[in-house]
């Protein structure tokens, strides 16, 4: 490995992404899912070392007492059955497609058993980590690719190679997880 950063750099890095860490689980206590975690939704104060979550035009406040998928009703819930969520407010809404965690295009991708409001924070933690990737190498993840052939790719199970420069290693099997 031959590259390097600057350790304030780094560091500064870090507490970025420690700070929107922050704001998506202060979300999640809330039952807000973000559903569009990227870097041009995170607000950046440079000189005070502030980063902050921002752009919540597709974001979901979800009901503490989120019902269970109806499997006979398609991609809806019970509480959508029954008038709880207001009209339009799908739960499979994609924010930015670069950005989406691939069982937001194919649900059966869901892990069995989580509860509804588990599988879509996840979605909004999968987005983070391709943000962390974004801020550790400083560059996109599949940037070579059009935004729908890295979600098409990402769905069909690839995964970036994890290149970070040896002060950043340990970033490493956080941003695989």
């Amino acid at each position: 490995r031959a590259h390097t950063r600057d350790p304030s750099r780094t560091n500064k890095l870090f507490c970025f992404g420690r700070q929107v860490a922050s704001g998506l689980s202060f979300l999640h206590s809330n039952h807000v899912v973000h559903r569009d975690v990227k870097a041009s939704n995170v607000l950046l104060d440079g000189a005070q070392g502030v980063a902050k979550l921002s752009d919540f035009g597709i974001s979901h406040h979800m009901p503490s007492h989120m019902p269970a998928r109806n499997p006979d009703a398609n991609n809806t819930t019970r509480a959508e059955h029954s008038g709880e969520c207001s009209q339009g407010s799908s739960m499979t809404g994609v924010g930015t497609l670069r950005y989406a965690a691939p069982e937001s295009i194919v649900p059966a991708l869901d892990r069995p058993g989580r509860p509804p409001i588990g599988q879509l924070t996840a979605r909004d933690v999968y987005s983070f980590g391709l943000l962390l990737f974004e801020l550790m190498h400083e560059r996109r993840v599949f940037e070579e690719l059009a935004p729908i052939a890295a979600l098409a790719s990402s769905v069909g199970g690839h995964r970036p190679t994890i290149d970070l420069p040896a002060d950043l290693d340990g970033c490493a099997q956080l941003i695989s997880e």
